[in-house]
């Protein structure tokens, strides 16, 4: 199994923390978002990495040297995530994967959870109420129903967390799927949109949650501070 980390956006809510770096080098306890979540993915045994850079991609590059490999997304202020994974695919191959995004922070369990689930695409979800900003998740007798970013807050009972599993048979799907999104324009989609309408067109999305363990995704100067009190990042 693979990995595929994305690092390339702006973090333009986090004003002047990150307005000349990546806001996946913030550190909590004396560690990058990224050197956390690289290290959870050794620990699961996972050692062929590929993080795609975009913003201050010099910084990232140095940073992290010879841990992982690198793929290069040179449309990240005119874009979302859907190209940085695109332009991984060479690297990542046919092969089963686990995908994060690099400006989170997480107890380790959950990822461990992540790769051991069944299913070909399997999402990880926060259980709880959301807001407005998250890609919301509407969860209904053990099967999602819809997930996508413009879902009404107080109509979601999760949140996708930004990880996920795919199997080799997964891979094909996800990433042809994205293919053609990116033929037709759609750049800015999100990769919920993705996941959508590969179930629509019958493709099982599968799920795990947190299991009450912590996450957080960092995208203001709020969740940073909440960040920096993450009890469990070993």
């Amino acid at each position: 199994m693979k990995a595929l980390i994305a690092a390339a956006g702006k973090g333009t809510r986090l004003t002047n923390i990150t307005r000349d770096g990546n806001k996946c080098l913030l550190k909590v306890k004396q560690q990058s978002l990224l050197e956390i979540s690289i290290k959870h993915l050794n620990d699961n045994g996972i050692g062929k990495i590929i993080v795609v850079t975009g913003h201050a991609f010099n910084q990232v590059r140095e940073e992290l040297s010879s841990k992982v490999d690198f793929a290069h997304n040179p449309f990240y202020e005119v874009s979302g995530i859907l190209p940085s994974l695109w332009l991984a695919r060479d690297l990542i191959g046919r092969e089963d994967f686990v995908f994060i995004t690099g400006d989170s922070i997480y107890h380790p369990d959950i990822l461990k959870r992540c790769i051991d689930a069944q299913g070909d695409i399997v999402i990880c979800v926060k259980k709880g109420k959301c807001d407005a900003e998250a890609v919301k998740v509407i969860i209904h007798a053990g099967g999602i129903v819809d997930m996508g970013k413009n879902i009404p807050p107080e109509q979601a009972n999760n949140e996708f967390m930004g990880m996920m599993k795919v199997s080799p048979a997964g891979n094909r799907l996800v990433f042809d799927m994205i293919d053609q999104y990116l033929k037709k324009g759609r750049l800015n989609a999100y990769l919920s949109d993705v996941l959508m309408e590969l179930q629509l067109a019958g493709t099982r999305i599968d799920f795990i949650d947190t299991n009450g363990n912590p996450y957080i995704e960092i995208d203001t100067p709020e969740d940073y501070e909440q960040a920096k009190k993450f009890s469990d990042i070993s």
